[in-house]
């Protein structure tokens, strides 16, 4: 199983700081069993035919789980493509797929143009970053306590990793030779925790349907999420619905942009 959904994200000094916008500081983590995904789908994004849409179906679903609305990923993939400036034949920017949220909002799946979509615009969006004191597992964990919603991941997806079983517990054991353009990148979200024989592991929903691993989900254990996650150009955000303000300033760098846009315009004919 090959995916080119995502690319290799590097450092933004732009992004907005989760921990420490949230305050999130080391603590004890006793063990906890929760999901906030709601159950409304288990989608496989091959059977789709968007073999290389992963980041519209993890922005969606995470919106989806938020606002209880069945959110269409293809609209937030296509979207992000025109961003992009390609067709579905790529990948796209985990950055710019939370962007798409911001700029177009999320369509409904029984929802008919983009203008009810722009009723369904999502936040800023904060970039989870190793706590102080905690290993990755860990920092995870707390961001994920302390903002209520699932966390949009964007990894290697190995080889390894599609012959997982129906426990759907990922294993720690695959081969990166330190390539990243010769692996496959995956966007998918962690929305919660469960105790597998004493130990905490982190939920994962991969968009593979129901025939992976157990029905559909997998699990992280300390070792593999740490491990995966140590390889650089992973990216971890935590996308928060529109406030009012949000939808000022959404407002406001659209109308910058478009006087920028006629600016250059009257420019490049007063030079003709």
């Amino acid at each position: 199983m090959s995916m080119k959904g995502t690319i290799r994200h590097l450092l933004d000094p732009r992004d907005y700081s989760f921990t420490r916008s949230f305050g999130v500081t080391k603590q004890d983590l006793p063990p906890r069993e929760y999901n906030y995904d709601l159950g409304i789908r288990m989608p496989d994004q091959n059977a789709d035919g968007y073999r290389n849409g992963c980041t519209g179906y993890t922005q969606a679903d995470i919106a989806t789980d938020q606002d209880a609305i069945p959110y269409d990923p293809i609209f937030t993939y296509e979207k992000t493509c025109l961003i992009e400036g390609h067709g579905p034949e790529r990948g796209c920017s985990i950055r710019n797929s939370a962007k798409t949220g911001i700029v177009y909002g999320m369509k409904g799946e029984h929802e008919e143009n983009d203008a009810q979509a722009l009723t369904h615009r999502r936040g800023a969006f904060y970039s989870v970053e190793k706590v102080s004191g905690c290993d990755w597992f860990d920092s995870m964990r707390l961001a994920l306590r302390k903002s209520g919603t699932s966390i949009s991941v964007g990894t290697l997806w190995f080889l390894e990793w599609g012959e997982t079983a129906s426990d759907g517990i990922l294993t720690p054991y695959f081969y990166f030779d330190g390539k990243w353009d010769e692996e496959s990148g995956h966007n998918y979200k962690i929305c919660g925790e469960k105790t597998i024989n004493g130990q905490p592991y982190l939920i994962a929903k991969p968009w593979l349907g129901k025939n992976f691993g157990d029905n559909g989900w997998c699990y992280f254990s300390r070792e593999t999420f740490n491990k995966v996650f140590d390889i650089y150009g992973t990216i971890a955000i935590i996308q928060t619905r529109a406030t009012p303000q949000d939808i000022i300033t959404i407002r406001i760098t659209i109308l910058q942009f478009l006087i920028l846009y006629l600016g250059r315009i009257i420019n490049m004919r007063a030079y003709a």
